[in-house]
């Protein structure tokens, strides 16, 4: 994997929005840790949506008819 600052331009201006897990990802123990916090107000900054998703299975809500039996 390269450092997103290796993006050529071109391809970088073509993001539309940045997808996301939850759990470990932008949190340690439960908590959002401070580097993901500034990173999530750049990307707000620069007109990036964010959309998080948790990665574990789905316990009810929207996803539950997809989860199956």
């Amino acid at each position: 994997m390269n450092p997103i600052s290796e993006i050529p331009e071109k391809t970088a201006s073509g993001i539309r929005w940045v997808l996301t897990d939850i759990d470990d990802t932008l949190t340690k123990e439960g908590k959002l840790l401070p580097e993901a916090y500034a990173a999530l107000w750049d990307l707000k900054k620069e007109g990036l949506p964010v959309i998080a998703l948790p990665g574990g299975q789905p316990r009810g809500g929207i996803c539950s008819p997809m989860s199956g039996p």
